[in-house]
């Protein structure tokens, strides 16, 4: 028997244990398909590119010959690490989406089995 607490049921704590660990091991998946997709930063109109793995292993470096000897090593190792802060920018943000929606998702299911979002508006009696 569920015991009420202001008129409302208790959830079924199994329940929701239950749909945040199925949404915990979603997100997992999520996670490991990110970690093998590809990422790929081309700066100085292509003179230097870098490719790199969703778990920041660096698959390639190119820096384009004609680059070289117009280019202090100071001015390489900038357009190096741009390329490499690039594709960490874009790793970073695609893991932050994913970890965002499933956060939402997390508190939405929370609420609704609560019984707190049952479409009524603060104006519903």
């Amino acid at each position: 028997m569920a015991f009420e607490n202001d008129g409302k049921p208790v959830p079924n704590m199994a329940e929701l244990a239950t749909r945040a660990r199925e949404i915990q091991t979603e997100m997992q998946h999520e996670l490991q398909e990110l970690a093998k997709k590809e990422y790929n930063s081309i700066v100085v109109a292509g003179q230097v590119k870098v490719k790199m793995t969703g778990n920041f292993t660096v698959n390639e470096v190119y820096i384009s010959p004609d680059y070289l000897p117009t280019h202090t090593a100071q001015q390489i190792s900038d357009a190096i690490a741009l390329a490499f802060n690039n594709c960490k920018y874009d790793i970073d943000r695609e893991r932050q989406e994913i970890v965002t929606r499933y956060q939402q998702l997390s508190n939405e299911t929370v609420m609704r089995m609560l019984g707190q979002n049952s479409g009524k508006t603060g104006t519903d009696n």
